[in-house]
């Protein structure tokens, strides 16, 4: 089945606030492996958590997100995700959250 799972903005930001940041790598841990299923090929979730490799684990998952939630090409987004992921986690779960959900909305209409 090609849906990602939908999920309430507010309860991810509330959940990232209660557990002081830890449900970012559930959430990644979970985005990733859906992402997977749609076709990406994310590495496991230790490169996030390791220095160095998260960095790597930060661009790989932004360019799958790009390419197949996104369903673009575009090197620029793919950086700018990146960035994101790294530098701004909280602002990373809203908005590729957003996307994930419309990318549901948007299929289901096909």
């Amino acid at each position: 089945m090609n849906t990602l799972k939908k999920r309430n903005l507010l309860t991810v930001i509330l959940l990232f606030i209660v557990t002081f940041g830890l449900y970012y790598f559930y959430w990644i841990y979970k985005t990733k492996e859906e992402i997977n299923r749609i076709g990406g090929k994310i590495p496991t979730l230790w490169f996030a958590i390791l220095p160095i490799f998260n960095i790597y684990f930060a661009y790989r998952y932004a360019q799958d997100f790009v390419k197949y939630v996104r369903q673009q090409d575009d090197p620029i987004l793919v950086i700018l995700f990146f960035l994101v992921l790294l530098c701004f986690p909280v602002c990373a779960l809203l908005i590729m959250q957003y996307e994930l959900n419309n990318y549901q909305i948007n299929n289901s209409n096909q």
